[in-house]
Protein backbone atom coordinates (compact mmCIF):
# COMPACT_ATOMS: atom_id res chain seq x y z
CA UNK A 1 0.00 0.00 0.00
CA UNK A 2 1.48 3.33 -1.06
CA UNK A 3 1.05 6.27 1.28
CA UNK A 4 0.79 9.95 0.50
CA UNK A 5 1.13 12.57 3.25
CA UNK A 6 -0.60 15.93 2.78
CA UNK A 7 0.94 18.66 4.94
CA UNK A 8 -1.04 21.89 4.99
CA UNK A 9 -2.27 24.14 7.80
CA UNK A 10 -5.54 24.68 5.92
CA UNK A 11 -8.08 21.92 6.56
CA UNK A 12 -9.96 23.09 3.47
CA UNK A 13 -6.85 22.66 1.29
CA UNK A 14 -6.13 19.22 2.78
CA UNK A 15 -9.71 18.11 2.14
CA UNK A 16 -9.68 19.31 -1.49
CA UNK A 17 -6.35 17.61 -2.19
CA UNK A 18 -7.39 14.40 -0.43
CA UNK A 19 -10.64 14.18 -2.42
CA UNK A 20 -8.74 14.83 -5.65
CA UNK A 21 -6.24 12.08 -4.86
CA UNK A 22 -8.91 9.59 -3.86
CA UNK A 23 -10.94 10.39 -6.97
CA UNK A 24 -8.11 10.29 -9.51
CA UNK A 25 -5.88 7.62 -7.95
CA UNK A 26 -8.42 5.19 -6.49
CA UNK A 27 -7.06 2.40 -8.70
CA UNK A 28 -3.46 2.93 -7.48
CA UNK A 29 -3.96 1.47 -3.99
CA UNK A 30 -3.00 4.56 -2.03
CA UNK A 31 -3.65 5.65 1.51
CA UNK A 32 -3.84 9.39 2.17
CA UNK A 33 -2.54 10.69 5.50
CA UNK A 34 -2.89 14.27 6.71
CA UNK A 35 -0.85 16.59 8.90
CA UNK A 36 -1.91 20.10 9.86
CA UNK A 37 1.56 21.44 10.69
CA UNK A 38 5.26 20.71 10.38
CA UNK A 39 5.70 19.00 13.75
CA UNK A 40 2.78 16.67 13.11
CA UNK A 41 4.20 15.97 9.65
CA UNK A 42 7.57 14.91 11.06
CA UNK A 43 5.86 12.52 13.49
CA UNK A 44 3.72 11.01 10.73
CA UNK A 45 6.74 10.71 8.43
CA UNK A 46 8.52 8.60 11.06
CA UNK A 47 5.47 6.48 11.90
CA UNK A 48 3.86 6.01 8.48
CA UNK A 49 6.84 6.28 6.10
CA UNK A 50 4.89 7.69 3.14
CA UNK A 51 6.42 7.47 -0.33
CA UNK A 52 5.17 10.92 -1.36
CA UNK A 53 4.70 14.15 0.60
CA UNK A 54 2.58 17.06 -0.61
CA UNK A 55 4.08 19.91 1.38
CA UNK A 56 2.64 23.39 1.78
CA UNK A 57 5.50 25.87 1.63
CA UNK A 58 4.01 28.52 3.91
CA UNK A 59 2.71 27.40 7.31
CA UNK A 60 2.63 29.34 10.59
CA UNK A 61 4.59 27.04 12.94
CA UNK A 62 7.20 25.68 10.53
CA UNK A 63 7.65 26.55 6.88
CA UNK A 64 7.86 23.81 4.30
CA UNK A 65 11.58 24.63 4.06
CA UNK A 66 12.04 23.93 7.78
CA UNK A 67 10.12 20.66 7.40
CA UNK A 68 12.40 19.67 4.49
CA UNK A 69 15.52 20.48 6.52
CA UNK A 70 14.24 18.45 9.48
CA UNK A 71 13.29 15.55 7.20
CA UNK A 72 16.88 15.40 5.95
CA UNK A 73 18.16 15.41 9.55
CA UNK A 74 15.66 13.08 11.19
CA UNK A 75 14.63 10.48 8.62
CA UNK A 76 16.57 7.46 7.48
CA UNK A 77 14.83 7.64 4.10
CA UNK A 78 13.66 10.49 1.90
CA UNK A 79 10.18 10.48 0.38
CA UNK A 80 9.46 12.24 -2.89
CA UNK A 81 8.33 15.77 -2.05
CA UNK A 82 5.96 17.91 -4.08
CA UNK A 83 5.66 21.52 -2.96
CA UNK A 84 2.24 23.17 -2.91
CA UNK A 85 2.62 26.91 -3.16
CA UNK A 86 0.45 29.96 -3.53
CA UNK A 87 1.65 32.63 -5.92
CA UNK A 88 4.32 35.13 -4.83
CA UNK A 89 6.39 32.65 -2.81
CA UNK A 90 9.27 32.43 -5.26
CA UNK A 91 12.14 32.76 -2.70
CA UNK A 92 10.79 29.84 -0.65
CA UNK A 93 10.10 27.74 -3.74
CA UNK A 94 13.63 28.43 -5.02
CA UNK A 95 15.06 27.27 -1.69
CA UNK A 96 12.92 24.10 -1.82
CA UNK A 97 14.24 23.33 -5.30
CA UNK A 98 17.80 23.79 -4.01
CA UNK A 99 16.99 21.20 -1.31
CA UNK A 100 16.08 18.62 -3.93
CA UNK A 101 12.33 19.05 -4.45
CA UNK A 102 11.55 18.08 -8.03
CA UNK A 103 7.94 19.19 -8.43
CA UNK A 104 5.97 22.28 -7.48
CA UNK A 105 2.26 22.96 -7.96
CA UNK A 106 0.52 26.29 -7.51
CA UNK A 107 -2.55 26.38 -5.29
CA UNK A 108 -5.38 25.93 -5.91
CA UNK A 109 -4.21 22.73 -7.57
CA UNK A 110 -5.91 21.24 -10.60
CA UNK A 111 -7.00 17.73 -9.50
CA UNK A 112 -6.03 16.08 -12.79
CA UNK A 113 -2.63 17.80 -12.87
CA UNK A 114 -2.04 16.77 -9.26
CA UNK A 115 -2.90 13.14 -10.04
CA UNK A 116 -0.57 13.15 -13.06
CA UNK A 117 2.32 14.59 -11.04
CA UNK A 118 1.73 12.03 -8.26
CA UNK A 119 1.70 9.16 -10.77
CA UNK A 120 4.92 10.43 -12.36
CA UNK A 121 6.63 10.78 -8.98
CA UNK A 122 5.44 7.38 -7.75
CA UNK A 123 6.73 5.74 -10.93
CA UNK A 124 10.20 7.17 -10.33
CA UNK A 125 10.05 10.36 -12.37
CA UNK A 126 10.30 13.86 -10.99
Amino acid sequence: MKKILIVDDSKFSRTIVKKALESHLKDKGITVIEASNGKEALTKLKEEKPQVVLLDILMPDMTGINVLLEMKKQLNYMPKVIILSALNQEPLVKKALELGVKEMLVKPVNPKELANVIKKVMEGGG
